[in-house]
């Protein structure tokens, strides 16, 4: 008997799951590892079946059996998770809330860049900026949420360091 796991068109027969029930040809089977299926209670399974690019089935070991012709591949215990594309992108532009001035060297600088920038938006409104980085300022630490409310206590401001990978708020932005 088969049971359905929600809308993704997948069933199960005894031990093998798959996407068509009477799957009769597969590309490549890897065997005799752990498949990290993400079904709904995260299920290992051993073997995992492909076919023009998209899995066929997922089951034990004698998956390998149900398709002889398949190349086959022994994961010797290694694991297979489901992959992601990580797109890895950083936003641009330079919007009217965009601190524009040169990069500051001490958080004086920085602090007066965005109450000017407070001043010149109005209060409410988003301030935003990019490419400070600690081991430029004469302090020789990052900025904080503090900093940034003594600047601009009423507006939400978010300065993303030199890189993209980190970003400071003031606590009307959090």
């Amino acid at each position: 008997m088969s049971e359905s796991l929600g809308t993704a068109g997948i069933v199960s027969a005894g031990d093998v799951w798959s996407l068509h029930a009477q799957a009769t040809s597969a590309d490549l089977v890897l065997y005799n590892g752990k498949i990290a299926t993400v079904d709904d209670v995260f299920s290992i399974r051993e073997a995992i079946a492909i076919k023009d690019g998209l899995i066929a089935a997922v089951g034990a070991n004698e998956l390998r059996n149900r398709y002889p012709g398949a190349r086959a591949i022994d994961l010797r215990g290694r694991m297979v998770i489901p992959g992601f594309h990580d797109t890895h992108i950083h936003l641009g532009g330079t919007p009217d809330a965009t601190l524009t001035s040169t990069k500051p060297r001490r958080f004086a600088e920085l602090k007066e860049q965005v109450s000017e920038k407070a001043k010149e938006l109005g209060p409410g409104e988003w301030i935003t900026g990019a490419g400070w980085d600690e081991y430029h300022f004469t302090e020789q630490r990052k900025p904080l949420r503090g900093d940034l409310d003594a600047a601009a206590p009423n507006n939400p401001v978010v300065l993303t360091r030199a890189g993209g990978h980190s970003s400071v708020g003031n606590s009307k932005a959090l």
